[in-house]
């Protein structure tokens, strides 16, 4: 598991509505006898709070090098709306743009109980161009709070997963 970038929540007290860093991974899946071509990447962030976490919230994954996300789904009704977006390209701290190639976004709106998670799952498949062994995904992760409840007004993550294709097994053997 890799995370970069920010994570950034404004809080009212020290209690109620409040999230545990997002958690990311991915692992690649390859057809017999061939390279990896895609990975199945998943993104989570669990209500480390005592109270309920009700808003929007907006998840979105793809690549962070050229690619494509398809076959998305969340873990909860919460993010059961899942649309392909394309490019998407978000502001960070400084002025620098984000970019989220070929990406795939799922969200909604909804309640977030203490100690539960929400999971968004895509694959991630690189360009046809490419030919490396290291890919990068990349996620954004957005909530807004709707209602009175204390703790995280908003909270926005995001970040890149290195992915590793190569799938080759290196042996050597000692001549003398």
């Amino acid at each position: 598991m890799f995370r970069f970038g920010s994570l950034c929540g404004i809080a009212l007290s020290l209690n109620g509505c409040d999230f545990a860093p997002i958690q990311t991974s991915c692992n690649t899946s390859s057809t017999p006898g061939g390279p990896a071509r895609s990975a199945v990447c998943s993104m989570s962030l669990t209500n480390s709070g005592n109270q309920d976490c009700v808003g929007n919230y907006a998840f979105t994954m793809g690549g962070g090098d050229p690619g494509t996300a398809s076959n998305a789904m969340g873990n909860s009704p919460i993010l059961a709306q899942c649309v392909f977006v394309g490019d998407v390209t978000l502001p960070e701290p400084g002025g620098v743009s984000w970019p989220i190639k070929g990406a795939i976004a799922c969200g909604g709106s909804g309640t977030l109980h203490p100690g539960e998670t929400l999971t968004m799952t895509a694959t991630i498949t690189p360009a046809a161009s490419f030919t490396g062994n290291f890919f990068l995904a990349a996620y954004s992760e957005n909530f807004r709070r709707t209602g009175n409840i204390g703790g995280v007004q908003s909270e926005d993550g995001w970040g890149q997963i290195p992915v590793n294709f190569n799938t080759s097994v290196c042996s050597t053997k000692p001549t003398t």
